[in-house]
């Protein structure tokens, strides 16, 4: 079993099983010198794991950096866009510009 710290610090306690099935088919034909017996035959193989989760929590000054990072990112990609779109802009109203105006 491991323990898993839940939301509220409670210890939770998760016992799990992994099992894998591995088919394996033989022929056997006394003919050709196989002998055997037809069955089902089952073989367990045992292999204990043990998994421990815990929940630590971050220092302040880790979680701040972190989130100053994430606010510069999106400061400098919304610069970004920005300024994309007003190249964009004044590049589609200068060609408006340059063309001369057709007579009727």
């Amino acid at each position: 079993s491991s323990g898993i710290n839940a939301e509220y610090g409670d210890t939770v306690n998760v016992q799990t099983y992994q099992y894998t099935v591995q088919e394996q088919v033989r022929a056997v034909d006394p003919k050709s010198g196989s002998h055997g017996t037809a069955g089902i035959l089952i073989k367990y193989e045992f292999s204990p794991i043990a998994a421990v989760m815990e929940r630590k929590q971050k220092n302040l000054t880790i979680v701040l950096t972190r989130l100053l990072g994430i606010i510069g990112g999106i400061i400098s990609t919304s610069g970004l866009i920005n300024l994309i779109i007003t190249e964009a802009y004044d590049w589609i109203c200068c060609l408006k510009k340059e063309r001369p105006a057709q007579a009727n």
